[in-house]
Parts: C-alpha cells; structure tokens; sequence
C-alpha cells in the first residue's frame, strides 16, 4: 500500500480531477498525488482563487487495486464541539504564567 494525498474542503467534500468539489462516491475521479508538496501547491492555488475555502490536506492508502483506503475519522465531533463538551481540559489565561510585575508592564504597554 502506498500513501496519496488529496485534498478535501470544509464541507468534506474532496477535490476532484476537474477542479469541481465532489464526494468521495467515485474514488477514481478524486484528484490524488503521491507528492505532498504537489498538494500543498494544490491548496495554495484554490485558497488564493477563494479565500473562504479551508482546504485540508488529506492522507489516504492506495491499495493493490488502486481504490483509496480511507481512514477512520477519530472523532465525529468537530473541534470546537469536543471543547463545548468539557471533555477538553480548561484553556489557560495567557498572563497565567507571568509574574505580576510583568502583568502590570503589559498592561501599561498594551493602554
């Protein structure tokens, strides 16, 4: 099994060969390189073409039979639900770890 990359948007859908955003239903058309950097580029040219894409960079196995082998997602839940949640830990204060004459100084730099 070799790994492909390829390249799947905020509404998980997938780019295809054509350039259109398409679901994963015809593995064989999705657009899929060996090369990461080949996607990285990919993601450059649709984020300056449209800047409200959130294109992500998608790992995936190539079988024997050239059909893609996805991956489990680890969570069903997005990111920012799972902190919604509690089961993410308590997020610190950025001047948490500042000794309070430094809290002080950023105050006065900051007015």
């Amino acid at each position: 099994m070799s790994i492909v990359y390829l390249l799947k948007n905020q509404h998980n859908l997938f780019l295809d060969k054509t350039g259109e955003w398409v679901s994963q239903a015809n593995d064989k058309a999705l657009f899929r390189t060996a090369h990461k950097d080949e996607a990285i580029n990919q993601k450059v040219e649709f984020s300056v073409k449209n800047f409200a894409l959130r294109i992500e960079i998608f790992a995936a196995s190539l079988g024997a039979d050239g059909r893609l082998a996805f991956a489990p997602q680890e969570s069903a839940l997005p990111p920012a639900a799972e902190a919604a949640s509690g089961d993410a830990p308590p997020c610190e204060s950025a001047s948490e770890g500042l000794a309070p004459a430094a809290n002080g100084d950023l105050l006065r730099a900051l007015t």
